[in-house]
């Protein structure tokens, strides 16, 4: 990454300008996306306050900030509704949506352009590469005001935990949290005689409701959807830990990893009950796919109640126990604040309505996203009921980890070298062929190898008939 002085010597254009300018990015479903407003300022870290309970604008003129909001579907009427707002809790600030927001994976040439944004919005894989590069600044001071408090308490630990640095800076803060959780056929199950789903079932219940509910002559699957997202809360509740505890890039590789592993390319391949990816499609699993492991988005839920549009009864049910224990795989987005600011004050307060209420009433409906924060889990549930297409649907499954606080993180993907997934082609490569594949651990794309282990195991599979 650029020297820091480089960074100064991009925004000395800057440094005249009074006012704080954004832009914004909507956060979609887990997409790459950021939420921006456009400031000046020269390289360095958050200003330092006074211990008073209150972070307000140190300015009396209004400052206008560009920017949308996350998780807003794009709809002219319902922005508007919270930009208003804003403007009502914040009369000094003024925002005004952007159309076109830079991607994050700019942000850092922007903050040496000097045209880098204020604020913004972000996947969490990107949070620890931009804090590395210092382009965006350390947010424990704000975190510790006292008229933040409530919110910093509010958010599990294990998802405040994945948005601090190493040495402990609060790199980010969440602004979602998109969990996993299981869709199920309940009318297949009861034909079946199989037991439904309880929050305590295990890998072994799961395994057994699988083995039954799969009609091989019938093109009927037990489970269906993409292993290696399964694989994530999989591996972890097999007794595996990501590395590091904070900021996780990978998973401890050992033999818990290849058991956790097995146990799915077992049913992939030798139980042959999962729904093959070839013949998949996301809105149409069901009926051909019994029970899907799917991450709650803002479409998810909402999704698949329409494509089933009443042909039977389904419901949902959370991840299963492993042998170690539940882990439940969350996807965040989070709030970050550019060391190019010039208002840092400003753009914490714009973080804050992020997590109000206010912002939740209007956001949830619009979207169905899952707020970070525990007090609004039950709104949540109460607003996703009245849909009709989820009625009489356990939405526990998809709040309570987050609740309980038994999250696992997705692990932080190193965009500048590929993903950081060797654990996972290791793993599968073992599980197929018995040897990971060459090189793995250092190539661009561990998927890709993992494809090539897979392809070699069917191949083997062919040729012995």
């Amino acid at each position: 990454m650029k020297d820091p002085a480089v960074h100064r010597r991009g925004r000395s254009a800057w440094s005249r300008r009074n006012i704080l300018r954004g832009s914004a990015a909507l956060a979609l479903g887990g997409a790459p996306a950021v939420l921006v407003a456009c400031g000046s300022a020269a390289n360095k870290p958050s200003p330092t306050h006074s211990s008073s309970s209150t972070v307000a604008p140190a300015v009396h003129k209004t400052i206008r900030l560009v920017g949308n909001f996350p998780h807003l579907p794009n709809n002219p009427a319902i922005v508007g509704q919270v930009l208003k707002a804003f403007t009502k809790a914040n009369p000094r600030i003024e925002i005004t949506p952007q159309k076109s927001p830079p991607p994050a994976q700019k942000l850092v040439a922007l903050v040496e352009a000097g045209q880098a944004p204020d604020f913004f919005v972000t996947t969490n894989p990107f949070v620890s590469a931009l804090f590395q590069a210092k382009a965006v600044i350390d947010l424990s001071h704000y975190a510790k005001l006292n008229r933040s408090a409530s919110m910093m308490r509010d958010i599990p630990s294990s998802i405040l935990d994945a948005q601090r640095a190493t040495s402990g800076q609060q790199m980010a803060i969440p602004s979602k949290a998109a969990t996993n959780g299981v869709f199920y056929n309940a009318d297949a199950f009861r034909a079946a005689h199989v037991p439904l789903p309880t929050p305590t079932w295990t890998y072994a219940d799961f395994r057994n409701a699988v083995l039954r509910l799969t009609n091989a002559s019938k093109k009927v699957w037990g489970t269906g959807g993409d292993p290696w997202k399964f694989s994530l809360e999989n591996a972890v509740g097999w007794g595996s830990e990501w590395v590091p505890p904070n900021n996780p890039t990978t998973l401890n590789y050992n033999s818990k990893i290849v058991a956790g592993e097995k146990y799915i390319q077992d049913l992939r391949y030798v139980d042959k009950s999962w729904m093959p990816g070839s013949i998949m499609n996301w809105s149409k699993s069901f009926p051909s796919a019994q029970m899907m492991t799917i991450r709650q988005n803002s479409y998810s839920l909402l999704a698949y109640g329409k494509a089933i549009n009443g042909s039977f009864r389904w419901n949902t049910a959370p991840v299963p126990t492993g042998p170690a224990r539940q882990a439940v795989s969350v996807s965040i987005n989070a709030w970050m604040i550019t060391s190019s600011s010039k208002n840092p004050d400003a753009a914490w307060e714009a973080v804050l309505f992020g997590h109000s209420p206010t912002f939740w009433n209007i956001v949830i409906p619009a979207s169905g996203t899952i707020p970070p924060q525990r007090s609004m889990l039950a709104t949540w549930r109460n607003i996703m009921s009245k849909q009709s297409v989820l009625k009489g649907v356990d939405l526990t499954a998809w709040t309570d980890p987050i609740q309980k606080n038994t999250l696992t993180v997705q692990p932080v993907f190193k965009y500048d070298n590929g993903h950081a997934w060797h654990w996972w082609g290791h793993a599968v490569g073992i599980c197929l062929t018995g040897t990971p594949p060459k090189g793995d651990a250092n190539v661009a794309s561990s998927f890709k190898a993992a494809a090539v282990a897979t392809d070699a195991y069917e191949k083997s599979l062919a040729a012995k008939g």
